[in-house]
């Protein structure tokens, strides 16, 4: 048996402001910006993929993520019990920025290309958040 986490909340929400004074538009991330395999990373560390992005879909709120994580390394099943005691809890995205401008010193981002999301203790946008974890087994 291989034992495997699935997370889902939101990588990015639109029209609010984040810690970095940048606003992402509603049009500014779309399912045709999406790469082929979008990784999934531990605090934004290309060196430390922890899964893969099993769905990412874009609502009115923000990009809704699916990603499964393999437990079968140590790392992966400390990750698990960090986010199930509540001290792992934000996502956040590596954005690869398009189009933008600024208005008084906050960047509205228009337009851009998904090219990481990953799964940290502090995001820069606060509303995003693990909303759902549950380990499940395959195999026999």
């Amino acid at each position: 048996m291989k034992d495997y986490v699935i997370i889902a909340g939101y990588a990015s929400t639109f029209n609010n402001i984040d810690k970095s004074n940048h606003i992402v538009t509603r049009d500014a991330i779309n399912c045709q910006t999406f790469p082929n395999q979008v990784p999934i990373l531990f605090q934004h560390d290309f060196n430390r993929q922890i899964g893969i992005l099993l769905n990412g879909k874009v609502n009115q709120y923000g990009l809704y993520i699916e990603a499964c994580l393999n437990l079968e390394l140590p790392f992966h099943k400390d990750l698990f019990n960090m986010i199930k005691q509540g001290v792992m809890t934000g996502i956040s995205v590596g954005l690869e920025i398009i189009k933008s401008h600024y208005v008084k010193g906050i960047l509205f981002i228009h337009k851009a290309k998904l090219i990481e999301i990953s799964l940290t203790a502090n995001p820069v946008n606060d509303l995003c958040r693990i909303e759902f974890c549950e380990s499940f087994q395959l195999g026999g």
